[in-house]
């Protein structure tokens, strides 16, 4: 045909990389989510009862103590010796404390003794 412009086909040169749909349902990724055994379910609920209660503990303790500061403190203490104990009870595995990795956290650090 006159005037028509035939573009030569490019034979396999280009594949397609779209990936495969995800699976209705699926959890990240496309993949099927594990079933939660009933010792993973009691941990969930035992962990939200837990924040909840230290929240209203928080909240009370802000309110009756005027140093915030200072709570903040006592909580991170008490916080690093409940890990430090149950590092070496052998309880919890813990990685050591590298200056490298806790330099990455100042950013987040500063972020809240600003706020």
């Amino acid at each position: 045909f006159k005037g028509e412009v035939v573009l030569p086909r490019l034979a396999n040169r280009h594949r397609s990389r779209a990936a495969a749909p995800p699976v209705v349902g699926a959890g990240v990724g496309g993949m099927a989510p594990a079933s939660l055994g009933p010792a993973a379910i009691r941990s969930i609920i035992i962990y939200a009862l837990c924040s909840s209660v230290m929240l209203v503990i928080n909240k009370v303790t802000i309110s009756r103590v005027p140093l915030p500061g200072i709570v903040f403190c006592v909580q991170f203490l008490t916080t690093f010796l409940a890990i430090l104990a149950g590092k070496f009870s052998g309880r919890i595995n813990v990685d050591d404390l590298e200056l490298h990795k806790a330099v990455r956290f100042v950013p987040y650090v500063m972020a809240f003794v600003l706020s």
